[in-house]
């Protein structure tokens, strides 16, 4: 609930609707909601593949960070561009090709060098994270413009923390798959990691893009 409570915040005239399809983190956000006091946002439990507004128009819809896990993400887009008013705006971010690196890169590797854990990605799955990206997904919908910014995220953080982030993101999956082996790989690739940075500090990375098709 993050974005929606900032936004409600900000624009404290404006109807805010959230949807998630988990209602473990729409409780989290009414939570945080109650918490601010604030009072022009309602939650929904939807799936966004299958969302049922009955024909409601919006000004602004957003996604952060989210596009690129939808199995039909090109759907997904161009269903959500078709719930905006003309002249409504769709903004979403995601990461670029320099976001998690080279952490996740040795990550990656060492899970398939050391315990044959391959990563499940499509070659043909466009996670967005150039600008010829971008702007070829976004030309599945007829926009009027479409604005791509840069933003440079990255901040100091222990390789612990860096360990207990893997253990909570996408990249859990691919943890349980080590079976036994978790505590040898977790050993190894940490072992690794602290060889590279004595003080036992990496720069966290998290550049990205906000892209924002008006329609």
């Amino acid at each position: 609930g993050n974005i929606a409570i900032e936004l409600a915040k900000k624009f404290p005239k404006a109807t805010i609707y959230g949807v998630d399809i988990s209602s473990k983190m729409l409780k989290y956000a009414e939570e945080k909601t109650a918490k601010g006091n604030i009072t022009n946002i309602t939650y929904y439990l939807q799936d966004v593949e299958k969302l049922d507004f009955d024909g409601m128009q919006f000004d602004v819809i957003t996604c952060g960070y989210g596009l690129f896990f939808y199995p039909q993400m090109e759907q997904v887009f161009c269903d959500v561009c078709s719930k905006l008013k003309t002249g409504g705006k769709f903004v979403f971010s995601t990461w670029t090709t320099n976001a998690f690196q080279p952490y996740s890169k040795i990550f990656l590797e060492m899970l398939e060098s050391n315990h044959n854990i391959k990563s499940p990605l499509r070659e043909d799955k466009k996670r967005l994270i150039t600008t010829e990206e971008i702007e070829e997904f976004s030309s599945l919908v007829a926009y009027q413009n479409l604005q791509i910014h840069p933003i440079d995220i990255r901040f100091a953080m222990s390789i612990d923390e860096w360990w207990k982030l893997l253990n909570s993101t996408g990249y859990q999956g691919r943890l349980n798959q080590l079976g036994q082996n978790y505590r040898k790989f977790e050993q190894e690739y940490l072992e690794h990691l602290h060889s590279l940075h004595n003080d036992g500090n990496i720069e966290f990375n998290a550049d990205s893009f906000v892209s924002i098709v008006s329609v």
